[in-house]
């Protein structure tokens, strides 16, 4: 497997500024939700699906490959102050796997954690399927 680093030297002027208006643009997401009256668990969640929806970051479309060139991808998410987790790992086809987290989080069920072979009969429910 080859190895590639990605080091802001290398980064031409140009692809700095498109990872800074992105980056930029995942926070105003994030600020709106704040502003229009939202909490913060939701504000994480619209800035998060801003970058899992770039091809730039490694998160939602943007992940990088597994060993055998699939897409596996894995979210948690936290509320500080109930301690409500979320969680699902090595899912595919999933457009925002944030989202599905915090489905999972707030679904009134034993387990706070799904694995992709699990979480299949609990995603094709929802709408966060690609």
């Amino acid at each position: 497997m080859v190895q590639v680093l990605f080091l802001k030297e290398s980064m031409s002027e140009g692809a700095e500024a498109n990872y800074r208006q992105k980056l930029e643009q995942s926070v105003r997401a994030g600020y709106e939700v704040l502003e229009s009256g939202g909490d913060s668990t939701d504000a994480v969640i619209a800035a998060i699906m801003v970058l899992e929806d770039l091809d730039l970051f490694n998160a939602g479309k943007g992940s990088v490959f597994t060993h055998q060139a699939e897409v596996e991808m894995d979210a948690s998410i936290m509320e500080g102050g109930s301690l409500n987790v979320g969680a699902i790992a090595g899912v595919r086809h999933i457009k925002n796997p944030i989202k599905l987290a915090s489905d999972v989080m707030n679904y009134p069920a034993q387990s706070d954690f799904f694995l992709s072979q699990s979480l299949r009969r609990y995603s094709s429910a929802t709408a966060c399927l690609r």
